[in-house]
């Protein structure tokens, strides 16, 4: 089998676009997305389709994506050394047999039968061995390696501890990746196969589902938002609790924490009225006539496993 190399992920519209559909319209499946079938649920499935439709993606990244691509070039590095027959790759390669099956390996030999995956994985306690690794990242190895034609896809490990205030340290920092052979398996292949042809033979989505993918999307934007918002204000609680006079204005803004009070206020307790005193309550009830319009209810799907 050989490949064909295409557009380069650093032009972000094109790329996206070529993981999205062939010159002709046919629907692509790439390899973190076949990883995603075949461990997904129904949501998963119609939300990928709506994105396929609609041309966009739904995953923005995190911190963790970004901690992931800040390693990257290093950990390439490393691999590199190891075996300098592996360079480092942000190109789109295309299967010449099938060119609706594609992928982006990380790294790819000079000779084209050996790859590596590489991969940023918060520390557990225990490095992982072939038989643990997670089923996402085995299909996705397996899926490059039949874009590609390759015989091994090295699974590159580095892990990494996330501090208490946020900041994201190699465990390791002094030794080399943690590197995992993952052989070709011809028997997974043709599974994940099935599972693409499956995927790519689904109807279009209807528009609503269009736009429900839109407002997952953007559910899944606000809530990152708000966590990285909330992790920010505690950091600045933190901080700011340790300034005398609890202020602090620069050219980004100001901080100002007041003092804790204490005051009483008087609030009328209509349940206990009501209870004690039901006549006098009734005398200042009124009836009032208002239109309440109906409330539009949106949510998101929650993955079910496929019948």
């Amino acid at each position: 089998m050989t490949f064909t190399y295409s557009v380069d992920s650093t032009d972000e519209a094109a790329w996206h676009a070529a993981r999205s559909t062939t010159d002709d319209g046919q629907i692509v499946v790439t390899a973190s997305e076949v990883a995603a079938l075949a461990s997904g649920g129904t949501s998963t499935w119609a939300n990928l389709r709506a994105e396929k439709a609609g041309g966009k993606s739904r995953w923005g990244g995190n911190e963790y994506t970004e901690w992931g691509h800040e390693r990257e070039p290093v950990i390439a590095g490393a691999v590199h050394a190891l075996y300098p027959q592996l360079l480092a790759n942000t190109r789109l390669v295309i299967s010449d047999d099938d060119p609706r099956w594609r992928a982006t390996p990380d790294m790819i030999g000079e000779t084209g039968d050996m790859l590596c995956q590489i991969k940023t994985v918060l520390w557990a306690g225990e490095k992982w061995v072939a038989f643990d690794v997670p089923k996402r990242y085995y299909d996705q190895c397996q899926w490059e390696m039949l874009v590609t034609g390759a015989t091994i896809n090295l699974l590159a490990v580095e892990y990494y501890d996330r501090l208490e205030d946020g900041v994201f340290v190699p465990t390791f920092l002094f030794e080399d990746p943690h590197i995992i052979p993952i052989e070709r398996d011809d028997a997974r292949i043709a599974e994940i196969i099935a599972i693409a042809e499956q995927f790519v033979g689904m109807g279009e989505p209807d528009t609503l589902d269009l736009y429900l993918a839109d407002y997952a999307r953007a559910d899944a934007r606000e809530k990152a938002a708000k966590a990285e918002k909330e992790a920010a204000r505690k950091l600045i609680a933190k901080e700011i609790a340790e300034r005398p006079g609890g202020k602090y204005v620069s050219d980004l803004g100001s901080v100002t924490q007041g003092q804790d009070t204490t005051k009483t206020v008087t609030v009328l307790n209509e349940a206990r009225l009501k209870e004690k005193a039901p006549k006098t309550w009734e005398r200042y009830v009124e009836e009032q006539t208002k239109t309440t319009k109906g409330r539009l209810t949106i949510t998101p799907a929650k993955d079910k496993e496929a019948a």
